[in-house]
């Protein structure tokens, strides 16, 4: 089996994949990282703060400003069409998709995010958190190029892999 997973499904296909190897054919991931940073173990403790108080507003845009990389970062195509997008969805959450959320971004705080292998091994360029959002159309021609073994050599829209070190 192919298997996609992005954002907050990353860390759920990975599992899948390191608890069944013997049914994961490809496994690709989006919008991952390494490990939970401090900045966003402190931002969940904050988030649920916010709600705690009904200060919806800010919270939705504080999460949006953690899910997005800062401008100095690089170029990220729609970068402003998926911040207000972002912030639409995080503004207008349900009571009850807002208390899923807050719990869900409470229990990643107690379990591991992923493990160093396997590598990142095609980044894609000009993207951030929502590649699926930002470069949709590239994302699909190289999932389909990933899930049936043709090449990933010499794609315009790939960086060379990133390796980031501990600080």
């Amino acid at each position: 089996m192919n298997v996609f997973g992005a954002c907050f499904g990353a860390a759920i296909a990975l599992r899948f994949a390191q608890r069944h190897p013997d049914r994961i054919a490809r496994l690709m991931l989006g919008g991952t990282a390494v490990e939970i940073s401090p900045e966003y173990a402190a931002a969940a403790r904050r988030w649920r703060r916010m709600v705690d108080e009904g200060r919806f507003d800010d919270m939705a845009r504080d999460m949006v400003e953690q899910f997005m990389a800062p401008p100095r970062h690089g170029v990220v195509r729609r970068r402003a069409a998926v911040a207000r997008l972002m912030l639409q969805r995080f503004a207008h959450l349900t009571d009850r998709e807002l208390a899923m959320d807050i719990t869900h971004h409470e229990r990643l705080l107690t379990h591991a995010w992923s493990l160093a292998e396997p590598a990142v091994t095609c980044p894609v360029k000009d993207s951030d958190h929502l590649v699926q959002i930002e470069r949709d159309g590239d994302l699909a021609d190289l999932m389909t190029r990933l899930f049936t073994d043709r090449s990933l050599d010499d794609l315009p829209y790939l960086n060379p892999v990133e390796h980031f070190a501990k600080t």
